[in-house]
């Protein structure tokens, strides 16, 4: 009986070999995309502070924006504008211009939010007025109150548009356009701002209106750096 010797071991040089294994490696390094966690609705109990320190951010805001001669975007800047203008308080005017809105809040965005929306809306016509009554600024640099007025509004805003609120007006539309097409709510509040500012030279001097066209841009930028539908709703 004759046997078969083994077949010799075939060679692959060092370099094929390691060209052969490399598509592996790469599957196997290939890193794994991290799962994204569960959208978690906030408790009641954070959306109430979420929704106070929103108006009370806010209605500093406003203090400051008042007490330097400033305006702001949306119904908010509106009413800065118009009292300035008419003399009728801010308090009033921000809640009467706000309620053709509230009937699209509760078309478009339900119950919930208007209901939310409107408590905010007084709650801020309340503070803006209380604060007057618990601070007194006997000076206020021009450029800090205009600058600073418009950021805390902007943060403010952002706050409670995370717990399912907003300040009303324009940001409503806003936060519709967005929900319908993706369109940021921050540019469609970009291009009502811009308008209220240009009603405001009516009533406001040109550098206070200088100034809270500044003031209206970084308002805006926070809103579009921050309430991005693809990264936080928050509710």
């Amino acid at each position: 009986m004759t046997t078969t010797p083994d077949a010799p071991a075939q060679h692959i040089p060092p370099v094929f070999a390691d060209k052969a294994a490399q598509p592996f490696a790469n599957k196997a390094a290939q890193p794994v995309p991290p799962q994204r966690p569960a959208n978690v609705a906030h408790t009641a109990v954070e959306d109430i502070f979420g929704i106070v320190a929103g108006i009370f951010v806010t209605g500093f805001a406003l203090f400051l924006l008042r007490s330097t001669g400033a305006v702001t975007g949306g119904i908010a800047g509106l009413s800065l504008a118009m009292e300035y203008w008419t003399g009728v308080s801010v308090t009033i005017l921000i809640v009467v211009l706000n309620i053709p809105f509230f009937i699209i809040a509760w078309w478009q965005k339900g119950r919930q939010f208007t209901v939310r929306t409107l408590l905010a809306v007084l709650g801020i016509a309340a503070m803006t007025h209380l604060m007057g009554s618990v601070i007194t600024l006997e000076s206020i640099n021009p450029v800090f109150g205009a600058l600073t007025g418009n950021l805390l509004a902007g943060l403010g805003m952002l706050m409670l548009f995370r717990h399912n609120a907003s300040l009303g007006g324009v940001s409503i539309t806003g936060l519709v356009i967005q929900d319908k097409t993706g369109f940021k709510a921050g540019y469609t509040q970009l291009m009502f701002d811009a308008c209220v500012v240009a009603i405001s030279f009516v009533s406001v001097a040109p550098l206070m209106v200088l100034l809270s066209i500044c003031g209206a841009g970084l308002l805006n930028l926070v809103i579009v750096l921050n309430h991005r539908p693809d990264r936080y709703i928050g509710y």
